[in-house]
């Protein structure tokens, strides 16, 4: 290690004459000169990382390359976050493309996204809602193996819609 890495000090850049050790299992070793703990690290094929500054500096035997990556790969996040995406369909829409949107949701679905199925209604259509609830029946089967229903379909103005989620 070079005398300006980031982290905490590892080995020799270690400043004190006695440490609390703790050992590779966490068990608490005691109070102990220093050049013997890094002599016990060293002996393991491990690395001495001092974990908090104190009077007497509490340090641990880990595999600082392996602490290191965890720690990397704890602060990465997750890789895909939920977002919303948005189906819409018309009430006379054919079941054909009701299978290829269909297709699509399980898609979203499988990537962990929410899907919001909307069948919107305009002008005459407003009259047949019915048929709008009929066709969101069709969508909610063939989605079931995949996915369930956050809520039943409600009705907002113009528009129905329902929530899918990816079943657990």
């Amino acid at each position: 290690m070079t005398k300006f890495t980031k982290g905490p000090p590892i080995n020799e850049r270690i400043n004190a004459a006695k440490v609390q050790l703790i050992d590779e299992k966490g068990n608490n070793v005691g109070l102990i000169e220093t050049f013997k703990a890094l002599n016990m690290s060293r002996v393991k094929g491990l690395d001495l990382m001092q974990v908090s500054e104190r009077e007497v500096p509490v340090c641990r035997i880990v595999d600082y390359s392996k602490y290191r990556y965890m720690k990397a790969k704890k602060n990465k996040g997750p890789k895909h976050v939920s977002t919303l995406k948005e189906i819409r369909f018309r009430p006379h829409t054919d079941d054909h493309d009701i299978e290829v949107k269909v297709g699509k949701a399980k898609k979203f679905l499988s990537m962990g996204d929410k899907v919001k199925v909307t069948i919107f209604f305009r002008g005459r259509e407003n009259a047949f809602k019915t048929e709008g609830y009929k066709q969101m029946e069709k969508i909610k089967e063939i989605l079931a193996d995949v996915a369930k229903s956050e809520s039943p379909p409600q009705l907002f103005g113009k528009r129905l819609i329902a929530l899918f989620v990816k079943n657990k």
